[in-house]
């Protein structure tokens, strides 16, 4: 091999040499700038600065001479210089210098890309908490990426940690995807504030929030909440005042306080929260609520998420709206939260208030739930259908070990409604439960095809699989009403129309499939 190409720094074209990529005829925003954490010169693998792809760059071998010296630029300088469809690739190394990047004249088809190379690429916050609860976070907080008035960005393929209160705060954006990042610590790793926040993805991403794990059971309830440990009181993404569009799907989140929760500030609620899709996450050592809307949440579709451990999956306490669908999700537990005489350790699935302000029907069908906690409690709820769920209470006798663990109920709801007043719009059918129904089915004449079944029971319930033991074991009512309601696409195909199915998330070995979502307008 000749000299030249091993030590020699050879001649490096224009365009490489200023650490940017151009299109042709392009001369102004690059489509490639490389970073480094000080704006070095890397060495770098010829097809890798043609394209731009991680496994480029992964691939090439070690000693091929096919590589050139070429400048690269810190993330901050790199913003200065990108804009419509530039992607600013991160190189390997640790990142401390935090970022600001307003590009009005980013869009949607064309956005700015900020992508890493996965654990190799490590954007280090200042790992200091602080307690700002009950404020949110806001544009004069810490954030290692702040967005404003962007429409159109991709963040991806990062490492995050001790970014506190923020990962990304957006404020105003609009077509914003976060894919594929592996974050740890953080009170609210992504944010979004303004009235002028529209359409999220938020997709393939890992969040634990305590790396320690003391969230879940050596640290009180009490103190996450509000006093001595409230920087934790947040959630993986939160938001307030959010308008419209959220994609929230295919992510990981353990050792947590809360999930998504989105928030609200206003008075006139109407028009926030709205068109919000939560499918295929999991949720593990949920301390409080795993998804939270505040104040408004109108045509939510929440479906095939798996709750683990988790104190409480979904609370709606108090919030106004409507148009929800809840199926295909299971949840199961094989630990209970915080330790004796602590606060909130018993929990249940769906948390609603006092005061009922749903003005809109919404639909709980086809979820499998292994529990020790009440499906409901101490709660007015309206406007709402729950039919074909399956209940299975945990058994003592599955907890010699543990007594503690399994707590008895005797009925799938307690103190519901609060009132003693029943809405005429509330109605229970065609759910399965161990526990029984109690005054769902004695005093408030709900559950006429309910079953209680103390022998009903899930292929493996103390191992999450909530399949049916007995396929035939129970049967549920037909899901053409859902697949009827105007406020779901019409292009819906329903395998299941016009028979009944069984009752649980599953059908066989599949989740139970719901209609597609249609935006509300």
């Amino acid at each position: 091999m000749p000299k030249e190409c091993c030590d020699a720094l050879e001649e490096i074209p224009a365009m490489i040499h200023r650490g940017m990529i151009f299109e042709k005829n392009e001369h102004e925003v690059p489509k490639l700038i490389f970073c480094s954490p000080q704006g070095d010169i890397r060495v770098l693998p010829n097809r890798f600065i043609e394209t731009g792809e991680i496994t480029d760059y992964q691939n090439a071998p070690l000693n091929d001479p096919a590589k050139t010296p070429t400048q690269t630029y810190t993330l901050e300088n790199a913003i200065r210089f990108a804009g419509k469809h530039t992607k600013v690739q991160l190189l390997p190394g640790k990142y401390y210098q935090p970022v600001y990047i307003s590009k009005p004249h980013t869009n949607n088809s064309a956005p700015l890309t900020i992508s890493g190379m996965g654990k190799k690429t490590i954007l280090c916050g200042t790992n200091s908490p602080t307690n700002i609860y009950p404020e949110l976070p806001g544009a004069d907080d810490y954030a290692f990426i702040k967005i404003k008035d962007t429409n159109g960005i991709v963040i991806e393929n990062l490492y995050a940690e001790g970014c506190w209160p923020c990962f990304v705060f957006a404020e105003n954006c609009q077509n914003v995807h976060i894919k594929h990042n592996h974050i740890q610590d953080g009170r609210y790793p992504i944010f979004a504030a303004g009235p002028d926040s529209e359409d999220f993805e938020i997709t393939h991403n890992y969040w634990k929030q305590d790396p320690s794990e003391a969230i879940w059971q050596d640290i009180d309830w009490l103190y996450t909440h509000h006093t001595h440990y409230s920087h934790m009181n947040g959630g993986f993404f939160g938001s307030l005042n959010f308008k419209s569009g959220i994609i929230f799907s295919h992510n990981t989140i353990e050792y947590a306080f809360n999930g998504l929760r989105m928030a609200i500030d206003t008075d006139d609620v109407s028009d926030r929260n709205l068109n919000v899709q939560i499918y295929a996450n999991t949720f593990r050592y949920i301390r409080d609520n795993a998804i939270e809307p505040e104040g408004h949440a109108l045509n939510w579709h929440i479906y095939h998420n798996e709750f683990i451990n988790n104190h409480a999956p979904f609370s709606f306490d108090n919030v106004a709206g409507g148009h929800w669908l809840i199926y295909g999700n299971i949840g199961w537990f094989n630990d209970q939260p915080g330790m004796p005489n602590q606060t909130g350790r018993g929990g249940k699935i769906f948390k609603f208030g006092k005061h009922p302000k749903t003005s809109k029907d919404s639909y709980i069908f086809n979820n499998s739930w292994y529990t020790r906690s009440y499906a409901i409690k101490k709660s007015n709820i309206n406007h709402l259908h729950h039919f074909n769920n399956a209940y299975q209470f945990c058994d003592h006798a599955n907890y010699t070990d543990q007594h503690c663990l399994c707590i008895s109920r005797d009925a799938l709801t307690k103190k519901l409604p609060e009132n003693a007043i029943w809405p005429s719009n509330l109605y229970f059918d065609y759910d399965i439960s161990t526990a029984g129904f109690g005054e769902l089915k004695d005093k408030y004449k709900q559950e006429k095809h309910g079953i209680t079944d103390q022998a009903f029971e899930f292929k493996d319930s103390l191992k999450g699989d909530l399949r049916l033991k007995t396929p035939k074991q129970a049967k549920g009512k037909p899901l053409c009403d859902v697949f009827n309601l105007k406020w779901v696409s019409i292009q819906s195909k329903n395998p299941n129309k016009t028979k009944k199915i069984a009752i649980g998330a599953y059908q066989g070995d599949t989740l139970t499939k719901g209609p597609e979502f249609k935006k509300y307008e």
